[in-house]
């Protein structure tokens, strides 16, 4: 059976927005990613994420977005949560983003 999930408790119960503690756009998406690869899902994520944002124009850092293309893979609302309100992965991404 389905969980049913209340992503705005779910938001309710975190500190700031994702949104809030970024600058530029794509970095939640981008850490929630990194956490869709450390699973084994990073591609699959990204193509549901893609065609999530392109098809349906919806925006890529929304914790909703990232919470549907998460769902598709398999990946939990709770990875989702940790890595888009976790700010010491932006090094990581700075340093895969240099290459």
């Amino acid at each position: 059976m389905a969980q049913i999930i209340d992503l705005d408790a779910a938001r309710r119960a975190r500190r700031p927005s994702p949104a809030d503690a970024v600058s530029t756009e794509g970095t939640v998406a981008a850490r929630v990613a990194l956490r869709a690869h450390e699973r084994g899902v990073g591609q699959d994520f990204e193509v549901a994420l893609t065609r999530l944002v392109r098809r349906w124009n919806q925006p890529v850092d929304e914790v909703d977005t990232l919470a549907q293309a998460a769902g598709v893979v398999g990946l939990s609302l709770n990875d989702v949560l940790d890595a888009a309100y976790d700010p010491r992965r932006d090094g990581e991404l700075a340093l895969r983003r240099a290459r």
